[in-house]
């Protein structure tokens, strides 16, 4: 079963800055786009953390650079990244939540 928690070590992006959920036949394409505090994260990912009350909660996780780097332009430390649920998967979901450490966005089903 691909809606599994798994013990994650990335760390959370700053903020979530956008979020769409993109129907597909199959099911449907998560997307966000977020802010790292500095240049250098990689490996994004949106990360299962919990299913409750027809509640999807992703957390935008990415890998921290381990050389000191500068914050630079908003443009340098924008991340996007997406992820598929099929149907089956999305069948008592009503509402879709991405979690950062300062905010979160969500959409509806």
């Amino acid at each position: 079963n691909r809606l599994t928690k798994t013990i994650e070590n990335r760390s959370l992006l700053a903020s979530v800055t956008a979020m769409s959920v993109d129907k597909t036949p199959g099911g449907a394409i998560v997307r966000a786009t977020g802010l790292s505090t500095t240049q250098g994260y990689y490996n994004a990912q949106l990360v299962l953390a919990g299913i409750e009350n027809g509640v999807l909660t992703l957390e935008f996780r990415a890998q921290a650079p381990t050389d000191i780097q500068i914050s630079g332009a908003t443009a340098t430390r924008e991340i996007t990244s997406a992820r598929a649920f099929s149907n089956e998967e999305l069948f008592t979901i009503k509402t879709i939540r991405v979690v950062a450490a300062n905010n979160s966005r969500s959409a509806r089903r």
